[in-house]
């Protein structure tokens, strides 16, 4: 009897699989604290799920020029950009990701990611409370903080949770305006 013949006797089904569907929910703003810009994006939701996207704005077009000429003479370069960056709300007002977020920018040709801390760690899990949701008065989302823990293992580099921070402001909230003015 060869190691494949206990499974012949089993039957598999197969389940369909129901596609997700994202709905738009508005133009808001997208503030980073890494390049120091601010973009308009559109915010998308999950028919099922609180979770939210934004199509990416670390486009080479947009970091190209004075952004990454700044950047280049300490070694740093355009690396891998996510597609879209999804954030999940979580029931206690904490805002969460499951992938690492890629902003197209490298350490000596080595991505740099932006980790949701304690994907790192049972000892970063401290950092995960950084990023969360700001409610308005009428119980409406107004704005994600995103504090993630910018690091790169292939580089050998830790910059941690202190230094750049990401803001998506959802539709009928500037926050492009008040984080200029501060």
């Amino acid at each position: 009897m060869d190691k494949f013949s206990e499974y012949t006797n089993y039957v598999y089904t197969c389940t369909r699989i129901k596609p997700i569907i994202w709905n738009e929910i508005g133009k808001g703003q997208w503030v980073d604290e890494v390049f120091w810009f601010w973009d308009e994006v559109t915010i998308e939701k999950r028919d099922d799920a609180p979770i939210y996207r934004i199509k990416s704005p670390y486009t080479k077009e947009r970091l190209d020029g004075d952004l990454m000429e700044d950047w280049s003479s300490y070694n740093y370069g355009f690396g891998t950009q996510t597609e879209y960056l999804e954030f999940t709300l979580n029931k206690d007002g904490y805002v969460s990701w499951e992938s690492p977020i890629y902003i197209n920018l490298s350490y000596n040709g080595y991505d740099i990611k932006g980790y949701y801390p304690s994907q790192l760690g049972s000892s970063y899990a401290g950092y995960d409370e950084e990023s969360y949701a700001r409610f308005g008065n009428d119980g409406e989302i107004e704005l994600f903080t995103i504090v993630p823990y910018w690091y790169s293992a292939e580089a050998k580099i830790d910059w941690g949770t202190g230094y750049y921070w990401l803001y998506l402001a959802f539709p009928g909230v500037d926050f492009a305006s008040e984080w200029e003015n501060n």
